[in-house]
């Protein structure tokens, strides 16, 4: 919605597009790998743990409540916004919006748009690499933006953080402080789709008994390439001549331990976005039981799902005009 106010010309994208601009932002790791909140998504671990949280947290039942006598009971007529946050996208689409700028950025920035009454009529989760918190000199803060080089203030601001350092107005992004984890995890999936893309047992040394000019070892090699590069081509016989010898240099992947690598670097990713391991498709030997994966699914509703829910309730809740009001997912439906 801000954007269109603003500049007529902008089109909102998916929530993959919502940190295009990341990519300004790149970090070079340790592994020789950039790791931005846009490349981190590429790393399937990354991207099923996003969409695990996301949805899970988007699909929950939300409702407006007032305590009575020490008792919890609806409150009606509840706030039009809570059943439709956002007059563009369905009720889902935006908490999954506001959970995925959480969980990559660290920061939830939503445009808050009000009635003269101070109803709230619209919310619109913005790009949080395009918004910029500053604290005047009277000690209110205000969100300096790149959607028409717009100021809002504190009331037209929602910012929820999920890590929030002492004195800093932005919190901590996880993809920036693991990016060498992250990092790793990318390395090791380009070297496998290099290492199968290169026919996994195919490299190694071509030994040519005499001398041999630098274009007749081109041609050997090109022929050689051309016959048993890729993986469609690797396990093929092989035909040398002229005496030539081929000396295998590679090994495979369980000598390599490439395997046992890439799951290490999704128990990273687990770890990183507190996920008990099975979620994402990690299952120890002898530890996926019915009894282990229960008490592994109250850990993600206690430990992963619960913290997420109280932020939101806590920030939007300050959006009602009741202030005797409050805002309630239903946890009960996990």
């Amino acid at each position: 919605m801000l954007g269109r106010l603003l500049n007529p010309s902008e089109t909102r994208g998916g929530f993959q597009q919502l940190w295009g601009s990341g990519a300004l932002f790149a970090r070079q790791t340790a592994s020789g790998t950039s790791v931005t909140q846009d490349s981190s998504l590429k790393m399937s671990a990354v991207y099923a743990a996003v969409r695990l949280i996301s949805d899970t947290v988007s699909t929950l039942p939300v409702d407006q409540f007032i305590r009575v006598d020490g008792s919890r009971v609806p409150f009606r007529p509840r706030e039009p916004w809570i059943t439709t946050p956002s007059t563009e996208l369905p009720r889902t689409t935006f908490w999954q919006q506001v959970m995925v700028s959480l969980l990559l950025d660290g920061n939830a920035f939503v445009h808050v748009r009000r009635e003269g009454d101070g109803q709230v009529i619209d919310l619109a989760v913005l790009n949080p690499k395009k918004v910029r918190p500053v604290r005047r000199g009277d000690g209110q803060i205000e969100y300096r933006t790149e959607y028409g080089n717009a100021v809002l203030g504190q009331d037209e601001v929602l910012h929820l953080t999920e890590l929030l350092l002492p004195g800093d107005l932005r919190g901590v992004s996880r993809i920036e402080q693991a990016s060498e984890s992250l990092g790793l995890g990318i390395a090791l999936e380009e070297y496998a789709a290099r290492f199968f893309g290169n026919g996994a047992y195919a490299g190694g040394i071509i030994e040519w008994p005499g001398e041999i000019n630098q274009e007749q070892a081109k041609t050997l090699v090109d022929s050689w390439e051309a016959g048993h590069k890729g993986l469609r081509r690797s396990h093929r016989p092989a035909v040398l001549y002229g005496g030539a010898k081929f000396n295998q240099a590679t090994v495979d992947p369980t000598q390599s331990q490439l395997i046992e690598e890439r799951r290490f670097a999704i128990e990273e990713v687990a770890r990183i976005f507190r996920i008990p391991q099975f979620m994402l498709g990690v299952a120890t030997p002898g530890s996926v039981s019915y009894s282990s994966v229960e008490q592994q699914q109250l850990f993600f509703a206690q430990h992963t799902i619960q913290p997420y829910v109280q932020k939101l309730e806590d920030a939007f809740s300050s959006l009602l005009l009741n202030d005797r009001s409050f805002l309630k997912f239903n946890l009960n439906s996990l």
